[in-house]
């Protein structure tokens, strides 16, 4: 995986609202059409460039979840994730502007095609007021504090593409694992978690909920990257452990959030948990790995517009 940062400078004025993944994410998508599409009057599937096109392989993915694992799932998540600003932003020309974007898979092997989404992104502007940017550098966005090196040099409008160092699950586990076993833990979610239970969205998160949901995208994604040696959890085990932890304190509460959908033409509710949860339990430490790496690829609904971004703490 890669996470990267795109930094822009704003040509006007403009606002984007707080959780803008879904504005950020329909821009890139419009993007990488308006770059790629070769027959624009043409439905994806019925496309002969299907293949070869990164707009279809990205925002019409024909990857249904075929493994009896996740036969209630009609496809697979989502080969990128689009990190917006944790705050409204309101920007004069000249002011700076950056978003995240994690990129996993094929999203990861195809790096130069959302370098020049991301380019015409910032030309065609964003949200309804079609707020333009200058594209100025993309670096990496770095898990442990300082941004890492900038992969993209922009020089007399030529880019230069360097590439980035992964993330690696190894290096999560050797900065962030505690030295001894706690019994506290804190999961704060910086943008809202969405998650279902019978069809309904979910109010009050039990530990459990919250474990099974990270193990079905973490399990789901390895099938999807890796299909020869996937990684297929014991979710029994997993589930009774999960069930001797109990919620200590719950500081969260539901925000609303809506996104209009280009194509479906209607609107679609995104909202759900903002604030903290403290679990607690004797053997709550066996979860931090999954815990850990929750923290890059986000977990619940919404994933791919910023939904289910989460902060870890041991206390």
């Amino acid at each position: 995986m890669y996470r990267l940062r795109l930094r822009y400078q704003a040509t006007q004025f403009g606002v984007l609202p707080r959780d803008s993944g879904s504005i950020l994410r329909g821009t890139l998508g419009r993007a990488m059409h308006d770059v790629y599409c070769v027959n624009r009057d043409e439905d994806c599937i019925a496309c002969p460039c299907l293949r070869q096109c990164p707009y279809a392989r990205f925002w019409s993915p024909s990857n249904p979840a075929l493994n009896p694992y996740y036969e209630q799932y009609d496809k697979y998540p989502r080969s990128y994730i689009v990190e917006p600003p944790l705050h409204h932003s309101r920007l004069e020309p000249g002011d700076g502007f950056e978003f995240n974007l994690v990129l996993m898979g094929d999203s990861a092997d195809d790096i130069r095609a959302w370098v020049t989404a991301a380019r015409r992104a910032g030309e065609l502007g964003f949200g309804r007021e079609r707020l333009t940017m200058e594209l100025r550098e993309i670096t990496e966005a770095n898990l442990f504090g300082e941004p890492g090196k900038s992969i993209i040099l922009i020089r007399n409008h030529q880019e230069i593409i360097q590439p980035p160092n992964p993330i690696l699950f190894n290096d999560l586990l050797d900065v962030f694992l505690p030295d001894e076993p706690l019994s506290f833990l804190k999961v704060t979610f910086l943008t809202p978690g969405r998650f279902l239970q019978d069809h309904q969205p979910v109010r009050s998160l039990r530990f459990y909920l919250l474990v099974q949901s990270i193990l079905r995208r973490l399990s789901m994604l390895s099938e999807l990257f890796e299909p020869d040696t996937p990684w297929r959890p014991d979710f029994h085990l997993y589930g009774r452990l999960a069930d001797r932890v109990i919620t200590y304190h719950d500081g969260t509460e539901w925000r609303e959030r809506h996104r209009w959908s280009g194509s479906q033409k209607r609107e679609h509710d995104i909202g759900g948990l903002t604030g903290h949860l403290i679990y607690a339990g004797p053997e709550i430490h066996l979860f931090l790995p999954i815990l850990y790496f929750a923290g890059v690829v986000h977990v619940g609904k919404g994933t791919v517009f910023g939904n289910g971004r989460v902060d870890i703490e041991f206390i």
